[in-house]
C-alpha cells in the first residue's frame, strides 16, 4: 500500500476468507482510499494558504509604500526634525501616519488607528488616510477636515468600523498649533529644555462611530527646540507574558531616558524599552509612533 502511494489507482487486496483476514483487507483498501483524499485536500490547502499568504505579503508591500518613509522627503527643511514608524502585529495593519505640507508654510502630521484587523483594517485605513488629506489639502481645517472624512466614511462602513486618530497643523513661521484628537492617544509633548509629559485634556469622538459629528480644535504654540511624541495603543498596550502592559508612565520613562535625543532616536528608545518589557511575548496590536521636534525659522 505504502509503495502504490505514488500511483493514481488504490490498492486492490483481494482476499475472500469470510473472516478477520477478508475483514483487514477491506480496512486497508478504505484507508488507501481515505488517505489519498487527505492528500489531495492537504495539497489544496497548502496552495490556497501559499496563494494567500502571497497576496498579503504584496498587501503588505503596498501599505508600507503609501506611508512616508522613515528617513521623509522633509529632510532639507530646517525648520524641524521628524521621524515616524510603523511595526503592524500582522502582515498588515490598521494603523497609519501621514505627514505632508498644506502649503509653503503649513505643516500637517496625522497619526491614527482603525479598530478590528488584518486586511479589513487596513482597507478601513487607506480609506481614512486619504479622505483626512484630501480635506486638509483642500484648505479645511483640521476640524472640517476630520468632519467630511467622518460623514465619508459612515457612508460605507458596512462592518462598523471606526477609527481614533490626531492631527495637528503647524504654522513653521510661528510654531501656532491647531490640532484635532478624535478618541485617540494622549500626545507627549516636551518644551526646550523641560521633559516629555502627556497633555490630557477631552477628546471628540472617534471617526466613523457617530453620524453629523462635529471635532473640537485645540490651539498651543510650539517654541524652538520644543518636541511632540505621538502614537497608537499598541505603544502602551504591549502585553508581557505576565499580561502587564507597558503604560504611559514606562512610555515617559523611554522618553526621557534621553529627552534631548533627535526624532529618529526617540523612536529607537522608545521601541527598545517596549521589546525589553514585552520579551518574547506576542505582539498583540500595531505599534505605530511619530517623533516631530520644532527648530523655527
Amino acid at each position: 500500500m505504502v509503495s502504490n502511494l505514488e500511483r493514481k489507482e488504490t490498492v486492490n487486496i483481494d482476499i475472500h476468507t469470510n473472516d478477520e483476514l477478508e475483514t483487514l483487507a477491506d480496512a486497508f483498501t478504505r484507508m488507501d482510499i481515505d488517505i489519498r483524499d487527505y492528500i489531495k485536500e492537504l495539497s489544496s490547502i497548502t496552495a490556497e494558504r501559499e496563494r494567500i499568504s502571497g497576496e498579503l505579503d504584496a498587501a503588505a508591500k503596498i501599505q508600507k509604500g503609501i506611508l512616508p518613509k522613515r528617513g521623509m522627503q522633509y529632510e532639507d527643511m530646517e525648520e524641524f526634525d521628524l521621524a515616524a514608524s510603523m511595526t503592524p502585529a500582522r502582515e498588515v495593519g490598521g494603523d497609519f501616519y501621514d505627514i505632508f505640507m498644506t502649503d509653503d508654510r503649513h505643516l500637517a502630521l496625522v497619526i491614527a488607528d482603525v479598530s478590528g484587523k488584518g486586511v479589513p483594517a487596513a482597507l478601513f485605513m487607506v480609506a481614512a488616510k486619504i479622505l483626512i488629506k484630501y480635506g486638509m489639502k483642500q484648505g479645511m481645517s483640521p476640524e472640517e477636515a476630520f468632519s467630511a472624512a467622518n460623514k465619508r466614511l459612515i457612508e460605507s462602513n458596512d462592518m462598523e468600523l471606526f477609527v481614533t486618530a490626531w492631527l495637528v497643523l503647524i504654522d513653521l513661521d510661528t510654531g501656532e498649533c491647531t490640532e484635532v484628537n478624535a478618541g485617540h492617544e494622549h500626545p507627549a509633548v516636551r518644551k526646550s529644555g523641560g521633559t516629555f509629559e502627556l497633555v490630557k485634556y477631552r477628546h471628540s469622538p472617534a471617526l466613523a462611530a457617530l453620524e453629523g459629528m462635529t471635532f473640537k480644535e485645540r490651539s498651543f504654540r510650539l517654541d524652538p527646540g520644543d518636541s511632540l511624541f505621538v502614537y497608537t495603543d499598541g505603544v502602551t498596550e504591549a502585553t508581557n507574558s505576565e499580561m502587564k502592559l507597558f503604560g504611559e508612565e514606562r512610555l515617559i520613562n523611554a522618553l526621557n531616558k534621553n529627552r534631548g535625543a533627535d526624532p529618529d532616536e526617540l523612536l529607537n528608545n522608545v521601541k527598545a524599552s517596549i521589546d525589553e518589557f514585552v520579551g518574547d511575548a506576542p505582539q498583540f496590536d500595531d505599534i505605530t509612533m511619530l517623533a516631530f521636534r520644532y527648530n523655527g525659522k
